[in-house]
């Protein structure tokens, strides 16, 4: 299908979304003494892309998200989440050699849906208490979403002792992957582990729930008793925050990720400096080859609502990459479709800018660059090297990635998105391969 026929219909299925919003825009959030009900309609479309074999150039996905919070009865709530993913309109052409699968929980496109959020909160006090299916959000288990977010099955607490002070402890045992996990092991990842998946989602089926084993090793990997995870906040005042996470994913890793934040408010804008440290060692013997990764991270944020602009670093060291299997992405150089940050031995560097134009219309960019990693595609564990005919592959040139995006939000809780990346493996060039992105998405949020 032509680029021209296939903007049409992503613009067309845009326009359906803005048309619902408008139409609903003056009614009043459904809130009731019985609960509170909310929603979000998402529409990816990739307007055009390379038509190398790497890049994707065609592609569309349709999510509707449906949430109810019951309300707090004897501290006691309820939470529950339905999704259905999948491309509604059959616009995608699913024999294509490389469709926009990360937006996508089905290889064949076709809808999936299911309840994939079910947990009972309880709150006394400074306490808190919650166990069922969610989303636990941490560093190191929550990244960008294309569609469907992940989810995950968790019983865990959170305790403030005072205004300045916060302790959470949770224990995940399972875990549903999201739309992107494709995105992350063939495009991202490039096969390398290091970008937020390790096993290909042909193999562990995405949008299902299994065990923490199976998602960072495979199906049928032993039960190594999940993933153990601590924190602790500190907040001496408004402009300083320190947080501490330590993650042990039992028989499998132990990592450390700790980060500090600073805010100097200055004539008309806010200064913002930050850091971020993260090293992690394997434990017990499920890995065939031993964990040690180490990254740390600076940057320096200055704007108002107005305008912005950020430049970022990061360093890994250590003889191996980061064993990223839980889609964690930290890394403040981290772009669209590129997490180098992660792999052997790179030196990264980030810089962005926004520029609100109006209140309804905003203009951003990013360039970042994270030279050449020792890091390459492999094998085993149910991987499948991203890049044909990888045997002996190396690093053949610097990794880039430019970015451009507008953003328009007509009215209250809708959002239209255009983006465009282009960007550059640093494995193009090996065995001829063209290994590099000229890729442009059109994206609709509606929330109600």
């Amino acid at each position: 299908m032509s680029v021209l026929i296939r903007t049409i219909i992503g613009a067309s299925s845009l326009a359906l979304i803005s048309n619902s919003a408008l139409a609903n825009h003056h009614q009043k959030k459904q809130t009731s003494e019985d609960g509170k009900f909310s929603g979000m309609v998402k529409l990816h479309h990739v307007v055009d892309g390379k038509d190398n074999g790497y890049d994707a150039n065609n592609g569309q996905s349709i999510l509707f998200k449906l949430n109810y919070d019951s309300p707090r009865v004897s501290g006691f709530k309820l939470g529950m989440g339905f999704f259905a993913v999948g491309d509604l309109f059959d616009e995608t052409d699913h024999n294509a050699e490389r469709k926009a699968r990360g937006m996508l929980v089905n290889g064949d496109g076709t809808m999936k849906a299911d309840l994939s959020e079910l947990n009972l909160d309880y709150k006394i006090n400074n306490t808190n208490i919650y166990a069922g299916r969610k989303n636990f959000k941490s560093p190191l288990t929550t990244a960008a979403e294309s569609t469907l977010g992940d989810f995950h099955t968790v019983i865990g607490a959170n305790f403030k002792p005072t205004k300045s002070i916060g302790i959470g402890i949770a224990h995940l045992t399972e875990m549903s992957q999201g739309a992107r996990t494709a995105t992350e092991f063939s495009l991202i990842g490039e096969g390398t582990g290091t970008a937020g998946t390790n096993v290909s989602p042909n193999k562990v089926p995405q949008a299902e729930f299994h065990r923490i084993s199976e998602v960072a090793l495979g199906l049928g990997a032993d039960d190594t008793s999940g993933l153990t995870v601590i924190n602790a906040t500190y907040k001496p005042s408004k402009t300083l925050n320190i947080s501490f996470w330590d993650y042990y994913a039992h028989d499998i890793y132990n990592a450390m990720y700790l980060e500090g934040t600073h805010v100097t408010p200055l004539k008309g804008k806010k200064l913002k400096l930050s850091g971020q440290y993260l090293t992690q060692s394997e434990v017990g013997d499920e890995l065939a080859n031993d964990i040690d990764f180490n990254m740390f991270g600076i940057k320096a944020a200055v704007g108002n609502k107005k305008w912005g602009a950020f430049v970022a670093m990061n360093q890994s060291s250590g003889d191996t990459g980061m064993f990223n299997v839980f889609s964690g992405d930290p890394g403040y150089t981290s772009s669209q479709f590129s997490r180098n940050e992660y792999r052997e031995n790179v030196t990264a560097y980030k810089v962005g800018a926004r520029y609100a134009i109006n209140k309804k219309l905003t203009v951003k960019g990013g360039y970042a660059n994270y030279g050449q990693s020792d890091s390459l595609p492999r094998t085993g564990n149910g991987s499948i090297p991203a890049i044909p005919g990888s045997a002996g592959v190396t690093s053949e040139t610097d990794a880039t990635e430019l970015n451009f995006a507008v953003i328009w939000k007509p009215i209250k809780k809708t959002m239209v998105k255009v983006t465009h990346a282009q960007r550059v493996s640093e494995y193009d060039g090996f065995n001829n391969l063209d290994l590099t992105m000229g890729h442009t998405r059109l994206i609709g949020v509606y929330k109600f």
